[in-house]
């Protein structure tokens, strides 16, 4: 199907939005992939980090402290568990969720309906 005279199908706006897309949903499906793939104590022990080849020195502490164990108890299913770890888990992990979710089908959305980009209209004396 043509597009319409003066519009047309803006392949760099195309690319950027599906990266941007593409990186967050990827991220946010990660972290929950993994928190059902890890348990909370393999995470204790940085087990999630060496799968990977990832060594870090020992945390500070955040105010994200104990998120990554909450994740994991949190998919486990052990909510109690996963509020002693931090109660923000409440509210992180159903948005990980939604915005993985809302990640994958704005990408869908782009592959069937890429963006487009309209002509400014000639100034009208």
């Amino acid at each position: 199907m043509a597009a319409a005279p003066g519009h047309g199908v803006d392949r760099a706006l195309n690319a950027i939005v599906g990266l941007a897309l593409g990186l967050a949903g990827g991220f946010t499906l990660a972290s929950l992939v993994l928190s059902f793939v890890f348990a909370p104590a393999e995470i204790a022990r940085g087990e999630h980090l060496a799968a990977v080849g990832v060594s870090l020195a020992p945390c500070p502490g955040c105010g994200m402290c104990g998120m990554s164990r909450a994740f994991s108890s949190f998919s486990h299913g052990e909510f109690s568990r996963a509020l002693e770890f931090n109660p923000g888990v409440v509210v992180v992990w159903p948005l990980f969720l939604v915005l993985t979710l809302a990640c994958v089908w704005g990408l869908l959305q782009l592959i069937r309906n890429p963006l487009r980009t309209q002509s400014p209209r000639p100034a009208h004396p």
